[in-house]
């Protein structure tokens, strides 16, 4: 086959879904937890680090934020503040900002 022809077709097939994480490790007491991504309410961003909200629990991961909102799904996190990613399907109610 054509070297050319064999490009365009290899150019024209679909590009694969991003795979989004599903689940976070974070150590805690000397324990590994497994955290659900659909759990978490809101990230915050604390230097080189993040704290991961889930409920009333709070769980501190070495990693940037911006890296996390890579590797999380855009459909479901967006960034509210420059240090703050939210979890859109944990919002229960919204209240003006007054200011």
């Amino acid at each position: 086959m054509n070297q050319k022809l064999r490009q365009l077709l290899v150019s024209l097939e679909p590009a694969p879904a991003p795979v989004y994480l599903q689940r976070l490790l974070a150590k805690s007491g000397g324990k590994t937890l497994f955290l659900d991504v659909d759990e978490i309410d809101w990230i915050e961003a604390a230097d080189y680090y993040v704290q991961i909200h889930i409920g009333g629990e709070c769980h501190l991961l070495r990693e940037r934020l911006s890296s996390l909102e890579e590797r999380l799904d855009p459909n479901r996190f967006f960034r509210v503040h420059r240090s703050t990613l939210v979890n859109q399907t944990r919002i229960v109610e919204m209240e003006p900002s007054i200011g």
